[in-house]
């Protein structure tokens, strides 16, 4: 049957038909519009890693290639937007430290994790090992004491909760100690690392099939970490595609000896290498002569979301930890503030934007909450021996080492009671101390801190001078106080949920705040040792 229009009838028909063509351009440009904010969000995506490198071993054989691994790979994860944690040739005590550090940077940033590990691994009854450069295995039955579970990085990223993590191991050579061990005598399958099932969100990376051994190479870098460090360098090359290249290369150059092998799911995918390309498209203009379509009035949108409040800052809350002994904590709300101040040659004014709440503990750790978790205090201070002056309760815990702080930390993270602890970075520190106060020196010092002038040079009960607008006290004075971040200069500009460098050229972790040996300090940053222990260094917690 043929139709028949009118002019009329033909004229809607084809205005209908313009303003559809139209609709399916602005829904492309929309789709193009998706794509590119989904591209930009994975590129400006934190990114935290930690790289380990152990060559240099005191009672097995010394490897060439990690120490070189781990440089070159740290420095290309820095290219390529990581924030990275390193060390090379580390005992076991500086491997736990640094993955403790690992979780807590991790925690904080959120985004994606990552760790790399070049050396000596092995695995006992299906469990893996990191071998610490100093380690002496004569027996199976003492891996656990001596070495490093990879048990230990999964925990961290798990208690991370953060979108996605990666664990890369080129540890997968010869067991150096199981020639002295019972089970090798028995049993020829020693060498390698055992297969890892990680959960949901992780995936792991070997040198070669579990169970087999990798080459070490004969240049600068071990067979797979050259062929890794190519090709997280390319552009726009999903994780997947990745890990395929460098099988590929290291399977032909190994000639077909060595093929790496990945486990791990995730649901997102990820680019070490995201170039993000500007999307251009314009919808194109119709030449449509009949009257143009009125545009609509704007319908009020009226949401009916309704936000769960949020506890407002100095919202006191409290653990009991054993014995009886209370731990009180003061909720701080995201915010932005200017750190630092131009009284120091050597650092600039900082602005800093936190974006995540955290809990602020209200004093410095005291004497009864030590014992509460490790027992007795600490024994001696490189200072000289504690007297009377410095003994109480109430008092703050001192002549701790930052060493000694993450073992307190750790204890505290045992109790499982649905917080991460940790020590507090140097910015959540500053935000909390300031207050909300613009100003850079206080007026009255004597009210809210114990320094030189009023002290008669020794410690005082926590929470006996004014707590500041947060309900916290003691932040200015009793005691200089441990933070996390490693300690170097600030140069200035804006920083969100800063966590510190990765590393620093004194070999020193930030301390900040006054003591009752010092005079009146309010932002006055402390570089020191990690191991350096005196009667003024205490340390508080933040709790998330």
């Amino acid at each position: 049957m043929k139709l028949k229009f009118d002019k009329q009838q033909l004229l809607i028909v084809s205005s209908l038909f313009m303003l559809l063509i139209a609709s399916s351009g602005i829904k492309a440009q929309k789709t193009r519009e998706l794509t590119q904010e989904e591209d930009n969000k994975k590129a400006s995506q934190k990114r935290v890693a930690l790289v380990i490198g152990n060559g240099a071993y005191t009672k097995a054989k010394p490897l060439p290639n990690p120490s070189n691994d781990a440089a070159d790979m740290a420095k290309t994860l820095r290219d390529l937007g990581f924030e990275v944690i390193s060390g090379v040739n580390q005992n076991k005590r500086q491997m736990e430290t640094l993955i403790r550090e690992f979780g807590t940077k991790l925690t904080v940033s959120g985004g994606v994790g990552l760790f790399y590990y070049a050396g000596h691994g092995l695995q006992v009854n299906g469990e893996n090992y990191l071998v610490p450069v100093d380690a002496d295995i004569p027996e199976e039955d003492e891996v656990s004491y001596s070495a490093v579970p990879i048990g230990l990085v999964l925990g961290k990223m798990q208690t991370a909760k953060n979108d996605l993590n990666i664990v890369i191991l080129d540890a997968c050579r010869n067991n150096p100690f199981a020639r002295s061990w019972r089970s090798f005598r028995d049993s020829s399958n020693n060498d390698g690392l055992a297969k890892i099932s990680p959960p949901t969100g992780t995936l792991v990376l070997y040198a070669t099939e579990p169970g087999k051994v990798a080459s070490d190479g004969a240049g600068r870098n071990g067979l797979f970490t050259e062929a890794l460090l190519k090709q997280i360098k390319q552009p726009n090359l999903e994780y997947d595609k990745m890990v395929r290249a460098v099988s590929a290369e290291v399977w032909q150059k190994s000639n077909k000896q060595q093929l790496p092998w990945k486990e791990g799911n995730t649901l997102q995918d990820f680019y070490f290498a995201l170039r993000v390309e500007q999307q251009t498209a314009q919808v194109n203009k119709l030449p449509i002569s009949q009257t143009p379509v009125k545009p609509q009035p704007e319908i009020e949108k009226k949401s009916e979301i309704k936000l769960k409040p949020v506890k407002p800052t100095g919202t006191i809350s409290k653990i009991v930890l054993p014995g009886g002994i209370e731990m009180r904590f003061s909720y701080i709300q995201p915010g932005e503030f200017q750190m630092g101040s131009n009284d120091s040659p050597y650092d600039k004014p900082v602005t800093v934007r936190l974006t995540r709440g955290f809990e602020m503990q209200v004093t410095e750790v005291t004497q009864a909450q030590w014992k509460a978790l490790m027992g007795d205090l600490p024994s001696k201070c490189d200072s000289g021996s504690l007297s009377g002056n410095f003994v109480g309760d109430n008092k703050p815990v001192i002549c701790v080492s930052w060493d000694d702080a993450q073992e307190f930390v750790n204890q505290m993270n045992l109790l499982n009671d649905g917080y991460l602890y940790r020590l507090p970075t140097e910015a959540e520190w500053e935000y909390t101390a300031r207050a909300g106060t613009k100003e850079d020196v206080l007026k009255n010092p004597d009210k809210v801190a114990w320094i030189s002038d009023n002290s008669g040079e020794a410690t005082h009960d926590v929470a006996t001078k004014q707590a500041n607008a947060w309900g916290v006290y003691d932040m200015y004075g009793n005691v200089i106080e441990w933070c996390q971040d490693w300690f170097d200069k600030t140069t200035g500009g804006i920083l969100t949920d800063p966590t510190g460098p990765g590393s620093s050229p004194y070999n020193a972790r930030v301390a900040r705040g006054g003591s009752f040996s010092s005079r009146f300090v309010v932002w006055r940053r402390w570089g020191v040792t990690p191991s350096n222990r005196t009667n003024f260094y205490g340390f508080r917690l933040v709790r998330q």
